[in-house]
């Protein structure tokens, strides 16, 4: 009697099978690069929430005084170094950084509800913000007044002054070495797609800052 020969696998289901393992390869990661959208909200709500708490107690322990720069496109940490501020170079979670292309952020600073409860607060925070824009206007006559001695002259002055077009930087949020911190609202959104996602994070003065939960609902 005849034993039955096994046959092996032809080309075609070999590269059949590839082709299948292929696009079971792709699903998968398709579906682990495209994260939900509130758990972006929450991963960069929770970072800043983070980064700021760990910002104030530095400043406290080293008694400096931080800031948030805070727009659009991204944030960073400042500190002042006596005179003007300075940008972050250590440690690099202070540098700036992006937010996700798909994220909205919109900044109140003004009209806080909570923030005009507390007048010694604002009080204290307005006197802190005209001292630097004075020393940024000192800085600028400085420049000026350098840049037209070295025009008249033709010489370079000897004394580093800050460049008159460069525009100085300043924080929309200050992280104050008494453990103070400015009033703010800040609401992050995902708007690409219906429902639209919205998270919001508050500073009352002092951390922590107050965090919501991702809702298709506007704070």
């Amino acid at each position: 009697m005849q034993k039955p020969r096994h046959q092996g696998f032809t080309l075609i289901e070999v590269m059949l099978v590839m082709v299948l393992m292929g696009l079971l390869a792709s699903f998968v990661v398709v579906n682990f690069v495209l994260e939900p959208r509130e758990k972006v909200l929450r991963r960069e709500t929770e970072r800043l929430q983070q980064l700021v708490q760990t910002v104030s107690e530095t400043a406290v322990m080293k008694q400096m005084d931080f800031g948030l720069a805070l727009n659009d496109k991204g944030y960073e940490f400042l500190w002042h170094d006596g005179t003007r501020w300075q940008r972050v170079t250590e440690p690099r979670f202070m540098q700036f950084h992006a937010w996700p292309e798909q994220l909205t952020a919109e900044l109140q600073l003004d009209g806080l509800p909570f923030a005009e409860d507390s007048i010694m607060g604002q009080e204290e925070f307005r006197e802190q913000q005209q001292q630097w824009l004075e020393q940024l206007m000192e800085q600028e006559d400085e420049a000026e007044d350098a840049a037209g001695k070295e025009g008249k002259d033709g010489k370079t002055p000897t004394k580093k002054v800050p460049d008159a077009k460069q525009k100085p930087l300043l924080p929309q949020v200050y992280i104050l070495s008494s453990g103070d911190l400015s009033p703010f609202l800040l609401v992050l959104s995902d708007q690409t797609d219906d429902p639209s996602w919205f998270q919001s994070l508050k500073g009352e003065y002092s951390i922590p800052l107050i965090r919501t939960e991702p809702d298709t609902v506007r704070p």
